[in-house]
Parts: C-alpha cells; sequence; structure tokens
C-alpha cells in the first residue's frame, strides 16, 4: 500500500512540474542522411516503376537517373520508395535521390546509387490508329509497348495523355485548326534523341464545335451600351469587330455573350462580325449598323442607394468612368488611382434627407469645418480601408463638385433642352451660365420638411440637378425619375449605428460632359 502512495505520489509531482513549466518543448527525432541500399528491377524501359529500399527515405522531395528528372511514384516508408523511368530524355546511369533539407556542414542530403539502371529502348508498335474525335474528347491508340510514349500530336498540337499502358494510350483530342489531321507518337530512343511513329497522313477526322450567335437586328447601337446575344457554344468566340476596331467580350458562357458598344471617333456605319477559333473563322453579324456616338455620356436608368436598400450596390458616381458605368461602390477607394474619380456619393442625413455629396463636404481636413464621414462608406462588411486619413485621402478631399437644382418654372426652357437631346446634347458652360452653381450637396426634403418641398438645393422626382465637378473640370445633369426615402427610420440613422444606414435611393438618368 506504501509503495502505491508513492507512486501515485510520484505521478502528481511530475503532472504539475509539466503543467506549469511554459517553456516544455518535445523534441523531434532528427532525421540522418539518406541511404540507398538496392533498387529492384536493375534495367527496363521507360514507364518502368522502380523500387528502391534503403534507409532514411522520408524527406526525399526528387530522383534523378543518369542525371534525368524521375518521378515519385510512392513513399512506402523510411525504407522504401518507388520511382519511374522518364520518358523524355532517358538514359541509363546512377539512381539519385535528395532530400527536403537544407544541406549543413555534418550531414549530405543527397544519396546515390553504387550501380547503374540500365535502360532498354524498345520499338513501340501501333496497331489502331484513331480515325477521329471530336475536340475535347478522348480517343484510344492500341499497340505494344506504348507505355514508352512521351508525346502525342494531332497535327501540330500536343494532345493530353490521360491514361498510358503498355497496349493503350487515352489522349484527349486538342483544339486543332484543320479538319483533317496526322496522329504522331513520340519517344526517346538509345542516342538520347527523339523517334517518332506516325499514322496516314490526314487520316484523322476533327470534330469540333460550332458556335451560333443570334444576329444584331438593330440598325444603331449607343456607345458604351451593353449588347447582349444569346445562342449556343458562344465560349468559343473570341472577338467582335464594330468596323476594323476588335473588342473581347465582357462577358460570356456557352449561351450568352455581353459586348460593350465602342466609343468611335465618330458616328458610323460599320459591319459587325465574330471571329472564333484563332480568328480563323467568323460569322457576320450585321452588314450595316450606325455605331452613334453621343454628344454627352449619356445613362439612362441609373440608380444611387444607402447600403440596405435595393440599390446599395452603388452609393457613388463617376460619370466619365472608363468602363462605361458610371454608379461605382466604396470599394473602388481601395485603389488610390480611383481616389479623384468619384464626383458624389449619396448618404442619409440625421433628418433623414438622402444628400447628395461633394467628396470634400464627405471628408475634409480644414480645423474650421472638420469632415470625417467617408468611414461610413462601407465596402462588403466594413470600411473602406484608411477612411480617417486625411493624408492618404488627400486626392479625394480635393475634388470639389458643386450643386444647383433647377426650378421648373424659371428654367423650364432648359429643362426642355436637356429631356429633349438626350445622348445629343451637347454640353458646354455655356449651357448653365445663369445658374450659380455652388452647393457642396443636393438632397431630397428633410422628414420635418412638408412633401414637394424643392429648392435650389432640395430635389423631388422630376427634379434636374445641374453639377460641376471643378477637379475634372466637367458638368454633368441628373434628370431624377424617382425617389424613395423611408421616414420612418429613427433619427440616429447615421449617429454611431454602421449597420443603420437607412432606407433610400434614388433613380435617374445622368448626361455628363465629354
Amino acid at each position: 500500500m506504501k509503495n502505491k502512495l508513492h507512486y501515485f505520489i510520484l505521478l502528481f509531482v511530475l503532472a504539475a512540474l509539466t503543467g506549469c513549466n511554459e517553456k516544455l518543448s518535445i523534441e523531434t527525432e532528427i532525421q540522418g542522411a539518406p541511404e540507398i541500399s538496392e533498387f529492384t528491377p536493375t534495367s527496363g524501359k521507360a514507364g518502368t516503376e522502380i523500387t528502391v529500399k534503403g534507409s532514411n527515405l522520408r524527406d526525399i522531395v526528387s530522383a534523378t537517373i543518369g542525371g534525368v528528372e524521375s518521378q515519385i511514384l510512392y513513399k512506402l516508408s523510411q525504407q522504401e520508395i518507388v520511382i519511374i523511368v522518364p520518358r523524355e530524355g532517358t538514359k541509363s546511369g546512377k539512381i539519385v535521390l535528395a532530400t527536403s533539407r537544407k544541406d549543413d556542414a555534418g550531414e549530405s542530403t543527397r544519396a546515390e546509387s553504387a550501380q547503374s539502371f540500365s535502360v532498354t529502348y524498345p520499338t513501340p508498335r501501333v496497331t489502331d490508329f484513331p480515325k477521329g474525335g471530336r475536340v475535347g474528347n478522348n480517343v484510344e491508340i492500341l499497340g505494344a509497348d506504348l507505355d514508352i510514349i512521351s508525346k502525342v500530336f494531332m497535327g501540330d498540337e500536343e494532345g493530353e495523355i490521360i491514361y498510358q499502358s503498355e497496349k493503350e494510350i487515352a489522349v484527349k483530342v486538342p483544339f486543332i485548326i484543320d479538319d483533317e489531321a496526322t496522329v504522331s507518337l513520340k519517344y526517346a530512343n538509345q542516342t538520347g534523341g527523339e523517334s517518332e511513329i506516325k499514322g496516314e497522313s490526314g487520316d484523322f477526322i476533327v470534330e469540333k464545335d460550332e458556335p451560333e450567335i443570334e444576329k444584331v437586328d438593330q440598325e444603331s447601337l449607343m456607345e458604351r451600351s451593353l449588347l447582349t446575344l444569346g445562342g449556343k457554344n458562344l465560349n468559343l468566340i473570341e472577338y467582335i469587330y464594330f468596323g476594323e476596331e476588335k473588342y473581347a467580350p465582357v462577358s460570356q458562357d456557352g449561351n450568352t455573350i455581353v459586348f460593350r458598344v465602342p466609343t468611335l471617333p465618330e458616328t458610323r456605319t460599320v459591319k459587325i462580325k465574330v471571329t472564333y477559333y484563332r480568328e480563323t473563322k467568323e460569322i457576320i453579324l450585321s452588314d450595316a449598323c450606325e455605331v452613334i456616338r453621343m454628344k454627352n455620356l449619356f445613362s439612362a436608368n441609373q440608380a444611387i442607394g444607402t447600403r440596405n436598400s435595393k440599390y446599395g450596390y452603388g452609393s457613388m458616381l463617376n460619370g466619365n468612368s472608363a468602363d462605361g458605368n458610371p454608379i461605382c461602390t466604396p470599394c473602388v477607394l481601395k485603389e488610390e488611382e480611383n481616389f479623384d474619380k468619384i464626383d458624389f456619393a449619396g448618404y442619409v442625413n440625421s433628418g433623414l434627407d438622402f444628400a447628395l455629396n461633394s467628396p470634400d463636404a464627405i471628408l475634409n481636413p480644414d480645423p474650421a469645418n472638420t469632415k470625417n464621414n467617408l468611414k461610413n462608406y462601407w465596402c462588403g462588411t466594413a470600411a473602406v480601408p484608411n477612411a480617417e486619413n486625411f493624408t492618404i485621402f488627400a486626392p479625394f478631399t480635393a475634388v470639389q463638385t458643386r450643386f444647383y437644382v433647377l426650378n421648373p418654372t424659371t428654367h423650364a426652357a432648359l429643362i426642355e433642352q436637356i429631356r429633349a437631346g438626350r445622348d445629343q446634347l451637347e454640353i458646354t458652360p455655356s449651357l448653365f451660365t445663369s445658374l450659380n452653381i455652388t452647393k457642396s450637396s443636393a438632397r431630397t426634403r428633410k422628414s420635418t420638411e412638408a412633401a414637394g418641398t424643392v429648392s435650389e438645393q432640395i430635389f423631388d422626382k422630376g427634379s434636374v440637378v445641374v453639377f460641376y465637378n471643378n477637379h475634372k473640370d466637367k458638368y454633368g445633369i441628373l434628370d431624377i425619375l424617382d425617389v424613395f426615402v423611408d421616414y420612418s427610420q429613427t433619427n440616429n440613422i447615421n449617429n454611431g449605428d454602421k449597420n443603420n444606414q437607412g432606407i433610400a435611393y434614388i433613380t435617374f438618368d445622368v448626361y455628363y460632359q465629354r
């Protein structure tokens, strides 16, 4: 009984010491230098599996035979590894295994066999060449000693070997421009070079999918607009041509393809075609279609909304964006090159008005009028990086956009001119000489203001808002189509609760000076 008591006390002391010692560590086994004791077989052709035996083979990461890299097929144990005789550059020589450990002064990281492996070079024989196949499908080649084949070509294109044995090769048919091709097989010979077996010339019939695409039935297309076409196998389409100018698709899958109508130097009638199969084939979509160059960068039915609204994907506007899409998310501000591209951004104030704010009204380091609201614009689930850093965002704060809401009575003629002109309205400073465009924001009415309230700074559905970006030296126009503000929201919309951005959005047509 006394001995048992001493035993339990000893266990308790050991456990306590182990628990209190934060520096206690477990030593790992130090791997010794690799060694090769034997390998079998001692000779064989390309593709032969060689079992190498020895010691400390756990860390082996590369193998060579006669200096030519060999694939490691299996690591069976510390004492056994299986490698494959390479199919390219195959030659006799010693087997060398190398470990992943860095060399040190005490131990070698390489093991070399005492004797050489002798490579044999049988001549492969093909009894059955495939007569045809569809691009992307597998075809079979039958014969003898096919496991030494290193490459399979169909015409000038190499096919992917999917499966290989002594009597069979399965190869994926590569994309081939021609409709007929010659099948050829490559293998290493004893001189260190490459030999070839060829089938009958042009005996392989290539089957390829052909794209089917609907025609462009419009007589005219507007620059920067999206052209969406349906069909089959549209993933094969490479480019669209408007006259001599070629453009890649915006997006595509097997059944739908989308292109952006380009901006040409002037309104012009052009032939439209698409190309495929490395531009060796084409489909004419229209023999004569007018591509209209707008006199201003017009975009219809745009929307800006708060984060929780149905248009929450976009709360900022870049009227002359390179991709033709004027609406963007705060995520664009993750890239410094976009800091001075934003014309304005939407925001719900505590008075429940939805405001369009100039960048310098969002973030302003001026001690007399400090603004720091950029942190409330989120990219995904977090604020824009460095949103509170005035120095980093100096190019953003340098942008001053000013607004003016047209009076429906006083400016009736100008409003009519704008709406009649649409994309052919030529926007120049002379169009707005009578306006005093000075406000750093334009907004909807506050919850405390009567429905229908409008002014030089307050807009509603049906209003026309003019803005001027002094950094870009460009004028823009918003023709407000719809306004929605959820006035039932509490008035702490943006006061500390970043998850509550209110529900507000506007839809509009935007005109932007070229």
